[in-house]
């Protein structure tokens, strides 16, 4: 084999491993590739949440938010940033009287959430991070989740009830804990 020869199968062999290192980094900043449950923490989360809605403590819910998080209702951002999220929900609070949140799927991938059955069932989906021009590039170690909100509120003296689907983009911080990133409700 010539110089040439030798040196163009060097190239092409130290090409395959550094695109196999690339693939391997990559995937490996995803939950599913770290082994990360795709239900726990996230159950006590949300079971956090819940009970901040019945204790009307703001506090509880707002700090399962992230640092940066977002509020998005049908009317756009209701809410970004911890100190517009606590307020959001101080002012929600005093009617709410109960609260019930249920997750019907969770992904490591905007993409794997979409083409789930529980997605597909759902008459009216909640909008995606990209049908409301959040760019999720560069962010890593995102775990999404679908499901259903049941808020028991009291207005006028009566009992009323809303009921939402929601997509819930969690992200890993700094300190190594995941806070929701995205909260959108439809």
């Amino acid at each position: 084999m010539n110089r040439f020869a030798r040196s163009s199968l060097w190239l092409l062999a130290l090409s395959v491993l550094c695109w196999t290192q690339a693939c391997q980094s990559a995937s490996e900043k995803t939950p599913a590739a770290a082994g990360i449950d795709l239900e726990e923490p996230f159950n006590s989360l949300l079971d956090q949440m819940m009970q901040g809605v019945k204790s009307r403590q703001p506090d509880l819910i707002s700090a399962v938010y992230a640092k940066d998080g977002y509020i998005i209702g049908p009317g756009g951002v209701q809410a970004n940033g911890k100190i517009p999220i606590k307020k959001y929900w101080r002012e929600l609070l005093p009617g709410a009287t109960d609260w019930k949140l249920t997750v019907t799927q969770s992904a490591p991938s905007i993409e794997q959430l979409t083409a789930s059955q529980a997605w597909k069932a759902l008459e009216s989906p909640p909008r995606t991070p990209q049908g409301i021009g959040f760019k999720l590039e560069g962010l890593s170690e995102l775990v999404f989740q679908l499901g259903r909100s049941e808020l028991t509120f009291e207005r006028d003296g009566q009992s009323q009830q809303s009921i939402v689907d929601f997509l819930l983009v969690w992200k890993k911080e700094e300190d190594g804990q995941y806070r929701i990133f995205l909260d959108i409700y439809d």
